[in-house]
């Protein structure tokens, strides 16, 4: 019943696959295998070894402060801007910014006429979307994912890369703006909303239930103090014993049973709670 309720208040979302995971015959050199500073550092003096006609698309996803989902992505050839790009989501999560941003990267990389024979780096400072990009797909945009796969086993010559976010790369820097600028676009219409989005949405619709039931069925003398109430386990339970029973005596506006005083023979004990 728990299960039948959640789902009338959710929207639909594009259901995943169940998809085998991808096991490489090569061993894959890991996206990070150094600190922020030094991948900065490396990732620059990278750039400077590629040949003039290689692209190198640098992508990004942002998020609102409204929850608006956006991404944008620039194209560079010999560490220049040839082609931009960007757009927004419908209900969605930066995760799945990030992949819309890569995939729409690709795309319009391999439209350009010197696409066929160049090799493509498709670079992103989201390190779980990149692990998705070239490895098994998340359930969340799952189908971005795939789509992006497919078109780099098509081509032939496309490589994942992870870079350093807000480090003054200009690429990336670039590919953060457009993304930022595309919140202000419309929503599209029709757009389903991910099941990243769904699953917070469900954890903070949970939440705000939770919390007007207690608004409303609080007892009295917790209300006078302002008590709230959590899901999650209350910091109170990580007083010593002793001082927890005297904060639940205090709050529940009862002292020790008669039945405890009694059986320990205090004679001088007040016994107004039996």
């Amino acid at each position: 019943m728990r299960l039948r309720r959640a789902d009338k208040l959710l929207a639909p979302c594009p259901r995943p696959k169940l998809v085998q995971r991808c096991f490489q015959q090569e061993e894959i050199v890991p996206l990070q295998t150094a600190s922020k500073e030094k991948t900065t550092s490396a990732f620059l003096c990278w750039l400077q070894s590629l040949g003039p006609l290689t692209l190198v698309v640098y992508s990004d996803g942002s998020l609102s402060s409204e929850g608006a989902a956006s991404y944008g992505f620039t194209i560079h050839q010999n560490n220049i801007p040839i082609f931009n790009g960007s757009g927004r989501l419908g209900p969605a999560k930066v995760f799945d910014a990030e992949a819309a941003g890569a995939l729409e990267g690709l795309k319009a990389a391999l439209n350009l006429r010197e696409s066929a024979t160049q090799n493509i780096y498709i670079c992103l400072d989201n390190l779980a979307a990149a692990t998705c990009l070239r490895g098994t797909p998340s359930d969340s945009s799952q189908d971005v994912f795939l789509a992006f796969q497919a078109l780099a086993t098509s081509h032939g010559a496309i490589q994942v890369s992870w870079v350093p976010g807000h480090s003054d790369i200009p690429g990336n820097e670039q590919a953060d703006k457009l993304a930022k600028a595309a919140s202000s676009f419309p929503e599209p219409e029709g757009a389903q909303p991910t099941l990243a989005y769904l699953r917070r949405f469900a954890r903070q619709k949970s939440k705000e239930t939770f919390e007007a039931w207690w608004s409303a069925s609080a007892p009295e003398q917790y209300k006078r103090l302002n008590l709230k109430a959590t899901t999650s386990c209350p910091p109170e339970l990580s007083l010593p014993r002793a001082a927890l029973h005297h904060l639940l005596a205090a709050r529940s506006l009862h002292g020790d049973f008669a039945a405890y005083h009694e059986r320990f023979d205090h004679v001088d004990a007040r016994l107004i709670c039996l």
